[in-house]
Order: structure tokens, then C-alpha cells, then sequence
């Protein structure tokens, strides 16, 4: 598979439902992931989507510091968001 080809699936990726909820979410938005590796990231903040590699960037203060996750859109299976204020789309 050609650099080209793997782009191309990649932005098929980014068209999931997940993708789509997590390119709406605000900045510092509480959020848990649940990954296909049956893996759970609990309580961490939104800080941005990367379109051009369909990823999100999320932080967690734990333990003094603050720990960064990078996850791409195609791991995630499932997202909860604690939000004390739901907006759903328009």
C-alpha cells in the first residue's frame, strides 16, 4: 500500500462518529476514553483535534504533573463525556 492509499484510509477514518463527537468538544472538556485495545483512559481534558492526522490531544494532571495523550481517532471505541452541559447538534 502506497503512501497515497494509506492517506486516503486514514481520512476515511477520520469520518467516524467518534471523530465527528470529538472534533465538537470544547477545550478542557472531561472526558474518558474507552480504546479497542479494551484499554480505558479515565478523566482526562480535550485539548485539540488534528485533522490532518486524525488525533486528539488530551492532558491529565496526575501526581503533581501533567501527563499528554495523543490518540488517534481509529483506537477510540467509545468516549463518556462528564459534561454538566450537553449541546447536541444542531
Amino acid at each position: 500500500m502506497g503512501f497515497e492509499e494509506r492517506e486516503e484510509q486514514e481520512c476515511r477514518h477520520c469520518r467516524s462518529c467518534i471523530c465527528d463527537r470529538i472534533r465538537r468538544l470544547e477545550f478542557n472538556e472531561k472526558v474518558t476514553l474507552f480504546l479497542k485495545s479494551s484499554r480505558k483512559i479515565e478523566d482526562v481534558r480535550f485539548v485539540c483535534f488534528k485533522e490532518r492526522e486524525c488525533c486528539a490531544e488530551f492532558i491529565r494532571h496526575h501526581e503533581g504533573h501533567d501527563e499528554l495523550f495523543l490518540v488517534k481517532c481509529k483506537d477510540i471505541v467509545a468516549i463518556r463525556i462528564k459534561s454538566s452541559s450537553y449541546h447536541p447538534p444542531a
